[in-house]
């Protein structure tokens, strides 16, 4: 079907359209939305997306080519998106490395216990004599 058939069944409110545009531009369009996310499921809703935005522009908005400007629209979706993971991403990647290093940082009590165990270690090293403390230490 050409571009101008399916600008005509946008004005007249034909969900074919839609279905119709899926077939003449719909690899194009997930390959403008791939190149920029990588990510197919993430491609895939923006293509889904820039059809919606298709259905609510036409009509009044009669596209010269329909090409352009669904390319138009899945590019800025697809950009919008890619900048929503990149803003989402450092405060994941902060909240896991805060809980890994939740975990090095002992305890009030496990600190008291550590300092119990070095202090009982020094009084049984200086107790013995140089030998039995080189022995004991290697």
């Amino acid at each position: 079907m050409t571009d101008q058939k399916i600008i005509d069944l946008y004005f007249a409110r034909d969900e074919k359209a839609i279905l119709e545009t899926e077939r003449a531009h719909g690899a194009f369009c997930m390959g403008v939305s791939m190149s920029i996310l990588n990510n197919r499921m993430d491609a895939e809703e923006c293509v889904n997306d820039t059809y919606l935005k298709a259905w609510n522009a036409i009509p009044p908005t009669v596209p010269r080519c329909l090409r352009a400007f669904l390319a138009k629209i899945v590019r800025n979706l697809s950009i919008d998106r890619y900048r929503e993971k990149r803003r989402a991403l450092p405060a994941a990647e902060l909240e896991a490395a805060l809980s890994e290093l939740g975990e090095a940082i002992p305890s009030e009590a496990e600190r008291e216990g550590a300092a119990a165990l070095a202090d009982l270690l020094d009084r049984f090293l200086r107790a013995e004599d140089e030998v039995d403390r080189r022995l004991f230490l290697g």
